[in-house]
This record gives structure tokens, sequence and C-alpha cells, in this order.
């Protein structure tokens, strides 16, 4: 009788979850009584919309799930969602979502308690199915070091552990896959991991911490109160968190992940050849610490790692001695001219339409199977080359 109570309870919390609600304060509030569970996380799911101002309602999805709107502020609003999956018996996998509008990074973040069958055979290939779409930018290694080691330098975090690791490392032989899956399961400080990860020569992919947090114990004053929560992180910038201070975690990590990858979305942003522009040239790069394509092979693996992109025509013009493609995205027919004309970079040059979703697909698909590197216009390399 007990766990049949705190089962009705847990499920009366969750839906207060995606209920109408006058501030972001008065949310995570229901989140972090959701989070007390250890059962229970809370995802943040950061996109972005081209034009920040489009009303939801006029987004059209090209998905075969059923949706409505069940509240609506000037904050969030929240979808009611359901698909029928599997072949024989077929089954309805049904939902909620709360969308939260930030005005100051101007991202749309899902909030979801819902399972990962829910996020990945609901969610998202309705997000992705949008028009116009919403769209995700990238993390590298180094930006998810940074903002979680930023946790340390508060005077209330006892320690910040990484649990689980999940990363990649590039494979030298051409004829097996390109790169191979790390995953360790530990209990060391982030700092370890991430020199752990350096000698690997590995990229993170994603990473699970734990966080011990002191609080004053209201009824012993020369005591505290150890909190611990958890949070993971995803290069797309999807944050679970678990246990407690929730509200501490999301102000620490999550708000910081937004407007890092606003930073990134806005260096994608308007690279199209256009009119007004004189239709100029607008490239950006990708470039690694290390010469990568000294070796032949290397350019081997990047073309087969390029055409193994969903939903693209691939041609390659030439591949020696420099290499020399084309790109065309079927999602939403933006082009690319792709060259490497040095050891160290890639160089992708928009052509007349270039969305900051197809361009964040082609960068993420080289990071993940080719080789993790710093995005940056070209320009500016071009200006270092020359003084």
């Amino acid at each position: 009788m007990q766990s049949k109570n705190i089962s009705q309870d847990s499920l009366f919390t969750t839906d207060l979850l995606y209920k109408g609600h006058p501030d972001l304060a008065s949310m995570l509030g229901i989140a972090e009584e959701i989070v007390r569970s250890p059962t229970h996380r809370i995802y943040f799911i950061p996109f972005f919309l081209r034009d920040f101002e489009t009303e939801f309602e006029d987004l059209h999805s090209r998905s075969d799930i059923t949706w409505r709107i069940i509240s609506k502020s000037n904050l969030m609003f929240t979808l009611e969602m359901e698909k029928t999956i599997g072949r024989k018996p077929r089954r309805k996998v049904h939902g909620k979502v709360l969308f939260l509008k930030d005005h100051e990074t101007k991202a749309l973040v899902a909030v979801t308690h819902e399972a990962q069958e829910f996020r990945e055979k609901v969610l998202r290939p309705f997000v992705f199915g949008l028009r116009p779409p919403l769209s995700r930018t990238q993390f590298n290694t180094h930006d998810l070091q940074s903002l979680l080691e930023s946790l340390n330098s508060n005077p209330n975090v006892i320690s910040v552990n990484a649990e689980k690791v999940a990363a990649k490392r590039k494979l030298a032989d051409v004829k097996k896959p390109t790169t191979e899956s790390l995953i360790r399961w530990t209990d060391i400080p982030i700092s370890v991991a991430f020199e752990e990860l350096e000698e690997k020569e590995a990229w993170l992919h994603a990473i699970t911490v734990e966080v011990k947090y002191r609080v004053p114990n209201p009824k012993k004053a020369d005591k505290d109160t150890v909190l611990t929560g958890r949070i993971g992180i995803k290069r797309s910038g999807e944050t679970w968190i678990s246990g407690q201070p929730l509200i501490f975690l999301f102000n620490s990590v999550f708000v910081p992940v937004l407007f890092h990858l606003r930073k990134k979305f806005d260096q994608l942003r308007n690279r199209e050849r256009v009119k007004e522009d004189g239709y100029r040239l607008h490239p950006l790069c990708i470039e690694f610490d290390t010469e990568v394509f000294s070796q032949r092979e290397s350019i081997e693996q990047l073309m087969r790692v390029l055409d193994l992109l969903k939903n693209t025509s691939f041609s390659v013009y030439h591949s020696n001695p420099s290499f020399h493609a084309s790109l065309l995205d079927y999602y939403d027919n933006s082009s690319y001219e792709i060259f490497v004309l040095s050891n160290r970079r890639i160089t992708i040059v928009p052509q007349m339409k270039a969305t900051e979703g197809s361009l964040t697909r082609i960068l993420e698909q080289v990071m993940r199977h080719f080789g993790e590197g710093s995005i940056r216009d070209y320009r500016d390399i071009y200006k270092e080359l020359n003084l």
C-alpha cells in the first residue's frame, strides 16, 4: 500500500511539470521535487530557430506524430504527443514535453521527464521534421571540460567526479571503421578524466558526473547537509539532471550551456551566398591540432565519412593532390563545396543556400566519425596566415 501511494504521488508531481507556470522558478521548483527520487531525471534539450519570434503553431511537422498544445504562456508551452510504432502488434508511445522559451539566448528548450523511447521515437523525429527546422549546434571536448571544471570554483561544491565517459578515438587503418567508441565507468575527478582522454587522443561524446554540494543544516547550525546530484551532458548540449540540488546545477551548468551554444549557432548564421551581399563567399573551417592530412589515408577516411551522411548527395571532383568535393543536403537543399588545401584544415564553402541545421549535420558527421577540431571562420585564419 505504501509503495502504491508513493507511485501515485510521483505521477501527480510529474504531471505538475507540464501545467502552466507563471515563471521559470515555478517550473524548476516542480522539477526539483521530481528528481528527489534517484530514479527520476529531468531532460533539458536545447534547440534554436532562425526566427525566434516564430509562433510554434506556424511550424509544420513532416512526421506522423499527433500532437496538441495543452498549455501556453509567453515563457513556455506544453505539447502532448503520441505516435504508433511497431508492426505486429502495433502500440502507441505517448508523452508530454514542455518547451521553455529563453529570451536571452533565444533558445527553445525541450523539458521532459519521459523515458528514452519517447525522446528518441517521438520527440526527436517530431522536432527534426518541423519546417522551418529547429537547429542544434555542438560542443567540443574543450568546451565541455571548461563548463564542468567551473563547478569546482563554487565554494559549496565538495567534489565533481566523472562516473561515465563516452568518447571516440580515430583509427589509423582505413579498411576498418574510421573511429572506435570508448566507454568507461569510473569514479575519478573530472580533471583526471579529461587528462585520460588527451592521453588516448580521444574526444568526448557524453559524460555523466556526480556533484556533491553542501548546504546549511536548518536544525544544526554547526553542521552542513551534503546533497548529491548527477548531471549528464552530450555534445549537442542535451543535459539531464537527477538528485539535488537541481536548481544549482541548472544555473551553474545548463544556463552556461545555452550561452555557449548560442555563440556556436551564431557562428553558422548568414553563410549563404546572397544577392544583397554580391554573392560573396563565407567559408568556415574545421581546424585540427595536428597535421591529420599529411597521410593519404586520411583523405580516404574523410571521403567515406562524408559519403555516409544520410539524405545527402556527395560527389568528389578530385582527391589528389588536393581534395575537392560537393555536397547537397536533401533535407533543405543546402549545398556546399568542400576542400582540403592544408594538412590541418577542412574548408567548407556554403553556396546559395546553407542553413544552420544543415551545417551542424556536416560538422557533427566529421567530428563524430573522423576527428575533432575547432570551427573557425576562414577570414580569421587567412588574416593569421598573412600577418
